[in-house]
């Protein structure tokens, strides 16, 4: 925030100088930036100044050789300056104090300046200049945001943009809508953060480049309801006001269609840039389904490659995935596949990484995955079966063969391959030959007391009495 101060007496600038310092230094005051005082000995070196550079706040004695105060304050007002002017001058000078009022002075400051009447100025003065603030970036992001022009400068004039970076956020529990600024709400707060909203969804931020990942995190999270599913994607650093626009069209384009691995997500853009456009891998595999579309190159190997590249990516764009269609398509051409579309129209359509491999699933029915898993338990039973190595059967991530088999069955996948250890356990029981011990290792139980305890909290019989009553 910069103070210009416009006097002839030397010793005056110096007091003012003096008390801005100690103001910008008092611990119980909080100002939201840093104060870089100036001063100027008349008029004419005060405008010299203001031509190279903009000054938030001017004050300005009245009486001064050649130009006085009143004279400096119109030039002012003819260069359309937005600077926020206060007049400081002795009691017998406010006989002008009405034409002051009409060239925009704020306030008036008796000499000999007293601090607290000092401090109550400038305070009131930055209250005025970060409302003034506010009122111009709202009208920037409306003209900026929208890619409407600006037809005049006074929107940028006196407006620093502290470097920083613009954000776009999107609840991905809505659909983003159609951009609704007829009024946005922005608003400024201590630490240069701007909050715009676009509508219910979608949110956006500016922030200062100099924050750091859990701050931003934090400002991301407040902008939604708690726990609400967030993506979010972070510009490159800007500081020029009419780069907002191009940012945020790129930021909503690389938005759109974007799924997550993570349900809060935060994204670079450059990040997503190298990521999204970095297909050599699929580029590859369209070769092979163009080289290999018949033959051992099946339509599984091609579903499965594709699913083992989603397992690797944190994120999937529109354009990966129309890579991912492409390839499809490629191989549809070649084998005279059918369905093709119906796989492109689920990949189209995928909201999550879940429903992504879902749709890669060789086999698209629910019923056969169940099958499928059910039949992979039956022949691998007595060995160690964790839910990765079924996720691993059906190409499909753990939490969804997890919450789709409970859907499907009733069962959790724990609980049915239990209760088959079970029930085979039963029939082993009834040949006399085998031990115990040995029944609880056939059946995929290392420790004979655990399956003992298992069986029992199963059947409420301990393995010795299930045999007796089978047996006799």
């Amino acid at each position: 925030m910069k103070v210009l101060i416009v006097d002839d007496d030397k010793f005056e600038r110096e007091g003012l100088l003096f008390l801005l310092k100690k103001l910008a230094q008092d611990p119980a005051i909080q100002l939201p930036e840093a104060i870089e005082a100036q001063d100027a000995k008349n008029a004419y070196v005060a405008l010299d100044l203001m031509e190279k550079e903009h000054f938030d706040i001017v004050i300005s004695d009245i009486k001064m050789p050649n130009m006085d105060g009143l004279a400096f304050l119109r030039k002012l007002k003819e260069r359309n300056c937005t600077s926020i002017c206060i007049i400081y001058s002795g009691y017998s000078d406010f006989s002008y104090a009405k034409e002051a009022i009409s060239l925009n002075v704020l306030d008036f400051l008796v000499k000999p300046a007293v601090e607290e009447e000092f401090n109550a100025c400038i305070l009131k003065a930055v209250d005025q200049l970060y409302n003034q603030k506010h009122d111009t970036m709202t009208k920037l992001l409306y003209a900026l945001v929208l890619g409407e022009s600006l037809s005049t400068e006074e929107y940028l004039e006196g407006f620093r943009l502290p470097s920083g970076r613009l954000l776009y956020m999107r609840s991905q529990a809505t659909p983003a809508a159609k951009p609704q600024f007829e009024l946005p709400s922005l608003l400024l707060d201590d630490s240069h953060i701007y909050h715009g909203s676009i509508s219910e969804a979608e949110k956006l931020l500016y922030v200062r480049s100099s924050i750091g990942r859990a701050e931003l995190e934090a400002h991301v999270r407040q902008a939604f309801l708690p726990d609400a599913p967030i993506l979010c994607l972070v510009s490159e650093v800007l500081s020029n006001l009419r780069e907002l626009g191009a940012r945020y069209q790129e930021l909503r384009e690389a938005a759109e269609g974007l799924i997550t691995r993570d349900s809060f997500a935060i994204l670079d853009i450059r990040s997503y840039r190298e990521r999204s456009f970095a297909l050599q891998n699929l580029d590859v595999l369209q070769n092979s389904v163009l080289r290999h579309g018949t033959g051992d190159f099946t339509l599984e190997v091609l579903l499965g490659t594709l699913q083992r590249y989603t397992r690797e990516q944190t994120f999937l764009s529109k354009d990966m995935r129309a890579v991912m269609i492409g390839a499809i398509a490629d191989y549809a051409a070649q084998v005279g596949m059918r369905d093709a579309d119906d796989y492109a129209k689920k990949l189209e359509g995928a909201r999550s990484f879940d429903e992504l491999e879902h749709a890669l699933a060789a086999s698209s029915g629910d019923d056969d995955i169940v099958h499928m898993l059910k039949d992979y338990i039956a022949k691998s039973y007595h060995k160690d079966i964790t839910v990765e190595d079924l996720a691993r059967v059906v190409n499909l991530s753990q939490p969804y063969v997890c919450a789709l088999f409970k859907k499907q069955t009733g069962e959790t996948l724990v609980e049915y391959i239990t209760s088959y250890r079970i029930e085979r356990a039963k029939k082993l029981l009834q040949r006399k030959e085998l031990r115990i011990v040995d029944i609880a290792h056939m059946v995929g139980y290392k420790n004979p007391s655990y399956f003992n305890m298992i069986f029992k909290k199963h059947t409420q019989m301990t393995p010795r009495e299930m045999r007796k009553e089978l047996l006799y």
